[in-house]
C-alpha cells in the first residue's frame, strides 16, 4: 500500500508529483478512456479568440487555473487542467524544470481567459514561463 501524499509532495515541482500526475492519467485512460474524454469534453467551451477554455467549479480553481479532481489508489488528486491536457497531448510526464506554458493570442491574454485555455499549450522552461507571466498585459 502506498503512503498518502504529504503536503509538500502536492507541489507540481517535485518529481514524485509529476510522475503521480502521469500515473493518474494513464490509469484513467486504461480504465475507461471514453468516460475520461466525455468528462473532460463536458467542461470545454470555445471563445472568440480560438481558445478552448476548461470551465471548472469555483472551488476547483487555484490562482485562476482550473483544477480537475481524480480518484487514484484511494485518494483524491487535484491536477491543473492545463497540465492534464499537456500530458495527454505529449503522452509523457512534464519534465522537471518545465511547466505548461500558455501561448494564447494576445487578445485572450489581455482578458485573462488564457488561464483556463487548454488548446494553446506548450512545454516551457520555468524561467521562460515566469518571464512570460510577468508581462504587463497579463
Amino acid at each position: 500500500m502506498k503512503k498518502p501524499l504529504r503536503k509538500n509532495q502536492s507541489r507540481a515541482g517535485s518529481a514524485t508529483r509529476r510522475q503521480l500526475e502521469y500515473d493518474v492519467l494513464v490509469h484513467h485512460c486504461r480504465k475507461d478512456k471514453e468516460r475520461l474524454i466525455r468528462r473532460l469534453a463536458s467542461h470545454l467551451h470555445g471563445n472568440a479568440h480560438g481558445c478552448l477554455v476548461y470551465k471548472a467549479a469555483a472551488h476547483d480553481r487555484a490562482g485562476g487555473y482550473p483544477k480537475i479532481s481524480f480518484r487514484y489508489e484511494g485518494q483524491h488528486v487535484l491536477i491543473a487542467a492545463c497540465r492534464v491536457f499537456l500530458i495527454l497531448k505529449t503522452c509523457a510526464p512534464i519534465p522537471l524544470g518545465f511547466e505548461a506554458g500558455h501561448t494564447c493570442p494576445e487578445a485572450a491574454r489581455s482578458t485573462r481567459e488564457d488561464k483556463g485555455c487548454v488548446r494553446h499549450l506548450e512545454l516551457q522552461h520555468c524561467r521562460e514561463n515566469a518571464a512570460d507571466n510577468a508581462r504587463p498585459q497579463r
